[in-house]
């Protein structure tokens, strides 16, 4: 009973760093999808927010049918969609999450990234 405060403050912390990071990543794919004019680019968009949840496979999940949309668009669409999925997972991977989940959970940046990595 004692325990429940603080570990509902670092929940809570947990989730609205989460609400952050997805929000972020809809953001960038709906950005990204309407300026390489793929179809159904907010779906998407919000498909990838949702899926922005699953730590490492949701980018995959994500992927999948952002990538066979794009490829109804032309092939170097579709590779460019990819590409820069990719690249958004790493900045997010590396940079964005624990920058967000370190200020909200108030540990250090690096503390984030070694419990990522592990």
């Amino acid at each position: 009973a004692e325990t429940v405060h603080g570990v509902s403050e670092v929940v809570t912390a947990y989730v609205q760093g989460q609400a952050l990071t997805s929000a972020l990543c809809g953001v960038f794919t709906a950005v990204l999808l309407h300026a390489c004019k793929v179809p159904a680019a907010l779906p998407l968009a919000v498909f990838a927010a949702v899926c922005d949840v699953v730590p490492v496979i949701g980018v995959v999940i994500s992927l999948v049918p952002t990538a066979l949309l794009a490829l109804t668009v032309s092939p170097a669409t579709a590779l460019i969609v990819v590409a820069a999925y990719l690249l958004y997972h790493q900045l997010e991977s590396y940079v964005i999450v624990p920058r967000i989940y370190g200020s909200s959970l108030r540990i250090s940046t690096l503390a984030v990234l070694l419990a990522l990595l592990v």
